[in-house]
């Protein structure tokens, strides 16, 4: 179920807004009592609260077991877990910043299974989950297509959301994936992962947690389509946490590395650009302290803290904390939204700049979801 919050002089109908260049962050939480919240936050204020009542409210039921968020050009999509009983069904919602539409997907197919992340390629959002790699896409309806065809059937041509199955799981060696009923751990952990600025190449970092200690990256071309299987790239794991971003002005992913710090990665050359017997390297990489910029307050604990990074374009990111109250109130965290800017100064060394930060305390209900934010 989803329930869309309007302001109540908005007369337009819905239609879409015209766009004036300026992005603006949407920050969700788990805010409130079985339903998830989208903000639209101006990140060239400094400020303290967000805006009340949401753009959007998401209700959803406890026995769905959680919920991912992922950003596909103008849309915030929603996606909620499949349940293991496969007594629910889930699906996934899409909301446009652009038209202030809210479309529903589809039920989630039988294969998809537990979902690890989601990052969207090209004009698709892909899924890793325990059973594979899918994708969800917006495809043209066929049904619509077979009227007259002329210019007034073209304008009724529609799309619809579709999953579609990519690639079979991502095993590492030594874990075949064999659990004993009455164990809940996974097999292996997922560290990072980054869409190569090729638009197509996705890479993963995983590490066992059951038999042995073995970590490693692979990749993956999504242009392959149901012939894409995962490579290997090395005994070695890439340098963030989460999910790393390109950004073009430092030709470098950038991520979150550890608290009080960020890191520019250099891009590893997809396979189809390696010569033949090459084989691939670990990428080097470099810190910088974003220390001033975070974690200022003594307040709150930071031990129990929860990051998310977002980019912004140009150089330009926005550290999304979520932290845990040194005095507990009830149900409340700290939220802090610290944007800065990243550049080399005149020796080529990597800083961190302009620092803007909106800090409040909001409510939190869900233990298994941490604040998402997405620029548009």
């Amino acid at each position: 179920m989803a329930k869309r919050l309007r302001s109540p002089d908005r007369g337009d109908g819905g239609k879409k807004r015209p766009r004036h260049g300026r992005k603006h962050l949407y920050v969700v939480l788990d805010d409130r009592q079985n339903r998830y919240s989208v903000h639209k936050v101006d990140v060239e204020a400094d400020g303290v609260g967000l805006a009340d009542p949401p753009l959007l409210q998401l209700e959803s039921l406890e026995a769905y077991g959680g919920v991912l968020v992922g950003a596909l050009g103008s849309k915030i999509l929603a996606l909620w877990q499949p349940t293991a009983d496969g007594q629910l069904t889930t699906h996934a919602v899409a909301y446009g910043t652009d038209t202030d539409r809210l479309d529903v997907g589809p039920p989630h197919p039988d294969a998809l299974l537990t979902m690890r992340f989601v990052v969207a390629a090209g004009e698709r959002l892909y899924a890793l989950h325990e059973g594979g790699l899918h994708c969800l896409e917006l495809v043209l309806d066929e049904a619509l297509l077979s009227g007259p065809e002329d210019s007034e059937a073209a304008e009724l041509q529609e799309h619809r959301w579709a999953w579609t199955r990519v690639s079979s799981p991502l095993r590492l060696p030594g874990c075949d994936g064999d659990i004993p009923e009455d164990d809940d751990d996974e097999p292996i952990e997922i560290t990072s992962y980054a869409l190569h600025p090729d638009g197509r190449t996705i890479f993963v970092s995983a590490h066992a947690t059951r038999r042995g200690a073995y970590a490693g990256t692979f990749s993956l071309d999504t242009a392959l389509g149901g012939d894409a299987e995962w490579t290997p790239r090395g005994e070695w794991l890439l340098p963030f946490q989460g999910q790393g971003h390109y950004d073009a002005g430092l030709d470098a992913w950038v991520g979150l590395h550890s608290p009080g710090y960020m890191c520019a990665c250099d891009v590893p050359a997809p396979l189809a650009a390696l010569r033949s017997g090459d084989a691939p390297r670990q990428p080097t990489w470099e810190l910088v302290s974003t220390a001033s910029l975070l974690y200022a307050d003594p307040d709150p604990k930071a031990s129990d803290s929860a990051a998310w990074l977002a980019c912004m374009g140009a150089g330009q990111f926005c550290v999304v904390e979520s932290m845990a109250l040194a005095e507990q109130e009830d149900e409340h965290v700290l939220l802090r939204l610290a944007t800065l800017r990243l550049e080399r100064d005149l020796h080529g060394g990597l800083r961190a700049s302009s620092r803007r930060t909106l800090a409040c305390r909001v409510l939190k209900f869900d233990p298994l979801f941490s604040p998402r934010a997405f620029c548009m």
